[in-house]
């Protein structure tokens, strides 16, 4: 799955709501929420994606090298070392959005060039 997946996700815990869980899936975060859940106690909530073919799991591998003092084992089973403590929440986000950013910019300079 490491590979091939494309999708970088960040889910919330409720009603545990101070743990947050970065990681990558290679189907719909609502999916891989549904397949956490069933191990996690809680539910996990997507908050936000970001769609990065060919570059998920090295983003994944740095956000959690970066946060590692947040990471937080608090159950055995699918996915349970992927969860932070909530502080871990707001750097991830901003480095998605700047993702999404990075994105639109692209797709604006290719239209540009492309037409004018």
């Amino acid at each position: 799955m490491r590979s091939n997946a494309h999708i970088l996700y960040l889910f919330i815990n409720f009603p545990l709501v101070i743990f947050c869980k970065i990681g990558i899936t290679r189907k719909s975060a609502t999916r891989r929420a549904k397949q956490v859940d069933r191990s996690a106690p809680g539910v996990p909530i997507p908050v936000f994606i970001l769609f990065a073919p060919f570059i998920a799991y090295p983003l994944e591998q740095l956000l959690h090298w970066l946060m590692d003092g947040l990471n937080m084992r608090y159950y055995k089973g699918d996915g349970s070392t992927e969860w932070l403590f909530i502080l871990a929440a707001i750097p991830a986000l901003a480095f998605m959005l700047v993702g999404w950013l990075a994105r639109a910019a692209l797709i604006y300079a290719l239209w540009t060039y492309a037409f004018m």
